[in-house]
């Protein structure tokens, strides 16, 4: 799905570490062994490498202290980050960490993410998924953890210590933030390793939802807003790097499979009024804050880079206004619809050429569109 990607953090090498002494249990997950990347089941009677326990796996669930030690531990980072400055959650990061990431672009991150979450309401762990890594354990693994809605795939990195993904997630609307915090157990206790932003709400739906309204558009013979529904539910199903969930393959499988995209293409094309060889592409456009369909088309307007103020924007909205007529599903579901004007189709995906973007207001189409900034 060609959506822009939500800020991430995600520079959280999982670096050495030691955890000497430490008990083990006898096996009952599905583990890897080291410095593999293909699940193994271990042995009867043999200690696994990596044995991975979620919050919400029933009779598998984490124990009661270490949740709540998780669970203080990711409230504190997202107090840190709730205040004037996120500058403290830099200095939580554990130091070897620090020491091979550049300052300027984590915290330039780091502050996009702090605005997001003072923008949001009161935050909820919703989620942990723990790394009982045996000692000595080294190497990229894939470890299947178990839980309620099926098991969950991560891939990382493991170094010999205990590893933990807390999922924090707000309130608000239309976008709240999901905070994954990645965290590794040391001599002090817990280190932060890094942390990566999502969101799991949509205009108060959740992937799920947003998945099943995909599917019902698609067998209704509605491939555009199928599309762009089953895009929702991909951004709101995102795990974390190298996580891969029952839901997160379903979004796949249904994105990628057949020819959705290019039903999606056609309908769209349809709708605006424009020739299908002028339309370049369709997908989701998204901020830290907000969800927009976005078309990118080649313009009639000559001279683009000279003419794409006024001329530009009553192009976008003529072509908003019919798509909107023509696809009423998007009224229910968006605020926004984005229109990237390019001078020529571009030869490559990474060709660059003049286009003006041009945000669309859907309350105002009717009364022959409101162009704004784009978000």
């Amino acid at each position: 799905m060609p959506a822009r990607s939500l800020v991430s953090l995600a520079l959280c090498a999982l670096l050495a570490g030691a955890c000497e002494g430490k008990a083990r249990r006898a096996p009952t997950e599905t583990t890897t062994g080291p410095g593999t990347d293909r699940g193994e089941a271990a042995p009867r009677g043999k200690i696994p490498a990596v044995r991975c326990v979620r919050r919400d796996a029933g009779d598998r669930a984490l124990d009661d202290d270490l949740a709540k030690a998780l669970t203080a531990h990711a409230e504190r980072i997202g107090n840190a980050l709730a205040g004037t400055t996120a500058l403290p959650v830099w200095n939580m990061l554990d130091p070897s960490v620090r020491e091979r990431t550049p300052k300027e672009a984590f915290m330039a991150n780091l502050e996009t993410l702090a605005a997001r979450v003072r923008r949001a309401g009161p935050p909820t762990v919703a989620d942990i998924v723990f790394l009982d890594v045996a000692p000595g354990v080294n190497g990229r693994m894939k470890i299947s953890c178990p839980g309620q809605d099926g098991p969950w795939t991560v891939a990382t990195r493991v170094d010999g210590a205990d590893l933990a993904i807390v999922y924090v997630e707000y309130a608000g609307e239309p976008l709240p933030p999901r905070v994954v915090v990645r965290l590794r157990r040391g001599e002090d206790g817990w280190a932060l390793l890094g942390l990566e932003s999502a969101a799991h709400r949509y205009r108060g739906a959740d992937a799920t939802a947003h998945l099943a309204r995909a599917e019902a558009a698609r067998t209704a013979g509605r491939p555009l807003e199928a599309y762009l529904e089953a895009g929702i539910a991909q951004v709101l199903a995102m795990r974390g790097q190298g996580v891969r969930t029952p839901l997160t393959d379903r979004v796949a499988r249904l994105l990628g499979g057949g020819d959705l995209e290019a039903k999606a293409r056609a309908a769209a094309a349809e709708a605006a009024g424009l020739p299908p060889e002028r339309l370049v592409s369709v997908g989701l456009f998204h901020t830290d804050f907000d969800l927009a369909p976005r078309l990118r088309y080649v313009t009639a307007i000559p001279n683009l880079g000279e003419a794409e103020g006024p001329a530009a924007r009553k192009e976008a909205a003529g072509l908003a206004r019919a798509l909107v007529r023509a696809v009423p599903g998007l009224r229910e579901t968006f605020d926004t619809v984005i229109f990237e004007a390019l001078a020529e189709r571009p030869v490559s995906r990474d060709a660059k050429v003049d286009a003006a973007r041009i945000a669309i207001a859907i309350d105002g189409v009717d009364d022959g569109g409101t162009a704004r900034g784009a978000p």
